[in-house]
């Protein structure tokens, strides 16, 4: 507008934003509102993170969307933003970058922060850490296998499951214990054991046996157990 000039650097030039030049409002106004640091909270097992209450994959999709949630734009109408990440030991610099208008006039503002990740388990990793499962596979052999055949067998075990361990941390093997005629395969869940049990039993005729045991209680009353398979090659 004619005859207009900014009061903190003397500009003539508009655009004026709020009674400002371009260059003094950027300066001045706080555009991209979000804290200096912020805590994420991360399994030190897994290295899987908390975003809305529940434990995922820690990837950079997951952290951009969880930091987008945080970010505020002050004054900028329909404003186009984008994130980049840089790691930095054991931190992230993220880069939050907003394009927009403001009283008409093309902004750009640009925001840092520091992503901090917090130590801590998730619930799988606390159960398995504290050596909770729920059911255990005694493979057993009509004659004493060589450490090939036993190798084989859990390679092929272990890729059963794996679906199911790519969204369920406890669906993986936890242990597993040698025997003179075989091996035992401990799970923390009981739904990857049935799994393997049930593609045995459909693939090879195989037959299992299974017994249980209550070891507790859920908070729902109802009755926690704990499963034994038992398969014969």
């Amino acid at each position: 507008m004619k005859g207009m000039f900014c009061p903190e650097c003397g500009s003539t030039k508009g655009p004026f934003i709020k009674g400002l030049c371009k260059n003094c409002f950027q300066r001045k106004q706080r555009i991209i509102q979000l804290p200096k640091r912020i805590k994420v909270e991360s399994c030190k097992s897994c290295n899987r993170v908390r975003v809305g209450g529940k434990w995922t994959e820690q990837t950079e999709e997951v952290l951009k969307d969880s930091l987008s949630k945080k970010v505020k734009i002050k004054e900028m109408q329909k404003p186009v933003f984008s994130i980049e990440l840089e790691p930095l030991n054991e931190k992230t610099l993220a880069t939050i970058i907003a394009k927009g208008e403001i009283d008409g006039a093309e902004i750009e503002a640009s925001a840092q922060t520091m992503l901090v990740s917090g130590g801590g388990q998730c619930d799988d990793c606390m159960k398995i850490n504290s050596n909770y499962f729920e059911a255990t596979i005694q493979i057993r052999f009509a004659k004493k296998p060589s450490e090939a055949r036993k190798h084989a067998l859990l390679q092929e075990m272990q890729g059963i499951i794996q679906p199911m361990v790519e969204k369920d941390l406890k669906a993986r093997i936890i242990n597993v214990v040698n025997q003179g005629n075989g091996f035992d395969v401990v799970f923390a869940s009981h739904r990857a054991a049935q799994r393997i049990v049930k593609f045995f039993e459909s693939e090879t005729d195989q037959k299992s046996t299974r017994s249980f045991s209550v070891v507790g209680m859920e908070k729902t009353g109802k009755e926690k157990k704990r499963f034994t398979y038992c398969l014969r090659f």
